[in-house]
């Protein structure tokens, strides 16, 4: 009985320092960092006052979370997987991720039809 005395504050205090240690998940919100003039030090800070941001649930995915905000349509419902924009050729070629592709000649099939 004596031990289990002793051992109890050790566990409280150990659950208590734990629970000080933990990352709350609420309150979190997401911007493109192409919409963002500051530095990601700046941004980081607690100080930063985020405006015109999208809030976010976490765990979550930036896709998720801009559905959820209504600046896409989801896309598990009808076509509209279409209407939501993917990652611009455009793109692809100024970060030189071609190299990556698993395409030999470098052409985008999806690009022009076979009809």
């Amino acid at each position: 009985m004596k031990k289990l005395l002793i051992l109890y504050p050790f566990l409280l205090f150990c659950l208590i320092s734990k629970a000080d240690n933990q990352l709350k998940l609420t309150n979190w919100e997401i911007k493109s960092t192409t919409e963002i003039s500051e530095n990601a030090e700046k941004v980081s800070m607690p100080s930063f006052q985020a405006t015109d941001w999208y809030e976010a649930t976490v765990p979550t995915t930036v896709l998720n979370a801009l559905v959820k905000q209504n600046v896409y349509p989801d896309p598990r419902i009808g076509m509209n997987n279409f209407l939501i924009p993917d990652v611009s050729d455009e793109f692809n070629k100024k970060m030189d991720l071609a190299k990556y592709s698993y395409l030999g000649n470098g052409k985008n099939p999806w690009q022009e039809p076979y009809w």
